[in-house]
């Protein structure tokens, strides 16, 4: 997975040592979600940053 950080904007120019130190530093986990599941709802508070490893994500805003 680190190989696959090194190749993003957030961290280029930064050696595994350091990735894997921020990622320590934040409290960072792994997580995986099976197709069509819903990562976050409108109106969640979401403490956190994510980044999308692979796969695809939508989001939608939906108007009553």
């Amino acid at each position: 997975m680190i190989d696959i950080l090194k190749k993003n904007k957030l961290f280029f120019g930064m050696t595994e040592e350091n990735i894997t130190s921020i990622l320590q530093c934040l409290g960072s986990r792994k997580k995986i979600y099976p197709k069509d599941d819903f990562i976050f709802l409108a109106g969640q508070s979401v403490p956190a940053v994510g980044i999308l490893i692979s796969g695809k994500a939508q989001v939608v805003k939906e108007n009553m």
